[in-house]
């Protein structure tokens, strides 16, 4: 069997209606944290504000689904999330 190239639970990114990128979270429950393992860009995404505000919109609203408080990224493309990689807190919806 082919091994897995993007991790085990991979959620699709949608940027305007196109797929844009995929999100290997987990979300950690008795901590209220969702952690996104790895974030994946298509190979024909460029990174910038515009997609870095909309991934991050997408991401945010999916942790608040879960009831997470906080957001701790792993892996991220290079220019994608420069000023948030240390993680985020988003506090209840």
């Amino acid at each position: 069997a082919p091994k897995r190239q993007f991790g085990y639970f991979v959620l699709p990114l949608l940027h305007r209606g196109r797929l844009v990128g995929r999100m290997d979270a987990k979300m950690h429950r008795k901590e209220g944290i969702l952690e996104v393992i790895a974030l994946y860009l298509e190979p024909d995404v460029k990174p910038g504000a515009t997609l870095d505000k909309g991934l991050l919109t997408a991401i945010v609203d999916f942790a608040r689904w879960q009831g997470a408080l906080r957001i701790t990224f792993g892996r991220l493309p290079d220019g994608v999330f420069a000023e948030i990689r240390h993680g985020l807190e988003i506090g209840a919806a």
